[in-house]
């Protein structure tokens, strides 16, 4: 019979004219999912005494006519699924009344809407992202569980399953009843599946890309590998964006980045530990604004002061496992720090000893550095003692800056379109040596021949130079090394 139903509605889709895509859709779901119904696009139902479809804003399904509209034997199944995919509060907030709905009528858990190529299970899982605090999110999630719902189901469009839905819209709370309702085997699949919307990558991806650190932690906590690639060699760090304009959305990158740095980096505030190990997201238990407007005046890469004494350049800015809120990790001009970068076994920077040392935002202000003194001492040293320029006279028509040469045998003076070696491992080519708008001092651009970067040579909005995405990154010159062997062959 299901089978028979899904057949009819591939005949009727043909019957109305559906483009070849949608056909072939359905004929890809009728093969996977022989038992899937694909119910035809609708528009709303018109509420008694109103004619013109202009007048509908949206439909509340508890409201009086709601309740009257979803009772009535007339509405059809489609009618449904247009009240079900109004993205508005009160449709999420009562999506448990539609789903009962769909349930007395026989509708299957797994069937799908036409017109987003999307399921009720997948209605259910998106509407966390309008109503955060739905009391019947759950219930209607564990409730589709247990009649079928396939969490592997993919999106006739998208090719999202629920994970990758979940990821998309940062739907912790739905993400969490399906992990717990959903036998290991089915989670890991999930988890190690690709989307071909995000580059065949796997939900951990799609959570980057889309700054969804909430449900990014849950992931990981069930065991998401964060090493993970996706079809253009990215790990899900490197989907992170990095040209983000409100404070919030560069917390998350950070809190994402030392996710996938650390796993387990967050401390878990609860008194029992559930499936995942996650019993709240991290949104409620780290400030996604606390310091945020102060962060967002420092870069890494920033000369300051510590305590109005110390002075050096910004290395790290983030959290950090021996103590809470955002830390600043600074390289000291002199030998009166406290580390290397190093602190009780986690790596946050890389410094010679003694001269690395973390203070909260609070205790750090902006400095100028006394000529000729600039960058930082390694910097110092790498750099040609002959140059008397300050770094912040380089130009962008790359007239160039010294540093070593990879064997050592001196110094040479690096210049846009120099083949190098980006911490003496990666290959790269320079594009861009100068000042730049996010930190003072002389800046390198790469583009490096792996997919490794974190920009396309434009940094907060602002172009230096032009490369594949994800293959930039502006570096320091102490970083670099000239390749001998290709800039001699080339």
């Amino acid at each position: 019979m299901e089978i028979e139903r899904t057949r009819e509605s591939l005949s009727e889709a043909e019957s109305e004219g559906c483009d070849d895509e949608i056909s072939k859709h359905l004929e890809n779901a009728l093969v996977v999912q022989p038992s899937v119904t694909a119910h035809m696009s609708a528009d709303l139902p018109l509420p008694f005494g109103v004619e013109e479809r202009e007048d509908v804003v949206f439909i509340d399904p508890i409201s009086r006519e709601g309740k009257k509209i979803l009772s009535d034997e007339q509405t059809t199944v489609p009618e449904l699924f247009a009240i079900m995919r109004q993205p508005v509060l009160p449709v999420a907030a009562n999506i448990n009344v539609i789903v009962k709905e769909m349930m007395k009528r026989n509708v299957g858990a797994n069937d799908i809407d036409i017109t987003t190529g999307m399921s009720i299970f997948q209605y259910v899982v998106r509407s966390e992202a309008f109503c955060p605090d739905s009391s019947g999110l759950a219930a209607s999630t564990s409730s589709l569980l247990r009649k079928g719902a396939d969490p592997l189901q993919r999106s006739l469009f998208t090719d999202m399953n629920s994970f990758h839905v979940s990821a998309y819209f940062d739907c912790f709370q739905a993400l969490k009843a399906i992990i717990k309702n959903t036998d290991s085997d089915t989670v890991a699949e999930a988890m190690g599946s690709g989307c071909s919307e995000f580059d065949s990558g796997t939900p951990l991806h799609v959570a980057a890309t889309n700054l969804s650190v909430d449900v990014a932690e849950l992931l990981v906590k069930a065991g998401a590998d964060v090493t993970a690639l996706n079809s253009r060699g990215q790990t899900p760090a490197s989907c992170i964006p990095t040209s983000l304009l409100s404070n919030a959305d560069r917390r998350k990158a950070e809190l994402l980045r030392q996710l996938f740095d650390v796993k387990g980096f967050f401390t878990i505030k609860s008194s029992s530990q559930s499936k995942t190990g996650v019993e709240e997201p991290i949104s409620k238990r780290i400030s996604l604004t606390e310091d945020s407007e102060k962060s967002a005046d420092f870069h890494v890469g920033d000369y300051v002061a510590v305590g109005g004494v110390k002075k050096g350049f910004i290395r790290y800015i983030g959290n950090t496992k021996f103590s809470p809120g955002v830390w600043c990790g600074i390289e000291l001009d002199d030998p009166v720090g406290k580390n290397d970068g190093s602190i009780n076994g986690t790596r946050y920077f890389t410094c010679d000893k003694s001269r690395g040392v973390f203070a909260p935002l609070g205790k750090v202000v902006s400095a100028i550095p006394v000529a000729p003194r600039y960058g930082s001492p390694r910097e110092q040293r790498i750099l040609s003692p002959k140059s008397s320029k300050s770094p912040n006279s380089g130009s962008r028509n790359g007239n160039g800056c010294d540093v070593k040469r990879d064997d050592g045998s001196g110094s040479g003076k690096l210049k846009v379109g120099m083949a190098v070696l980006l911490d003496k491992s990666k290959e790269a080519i320079i594009k861009f040596v100068g000042t730049t708008d996010f930190a003072s001092g002389v800046w390198i651009g790469l583009s490096l021949t792996q997919a490794t970067g974190k920009n396309n040579g434009t940094v907060q909005g602002r172009e230096y130079f032009r490369c594949r995405p994800n293959h930039g990154v502006m570096v320091r010159q102490h970083r670099i090394t000239i390749d001998d062997v290709r800039s001699e062959s080339s």
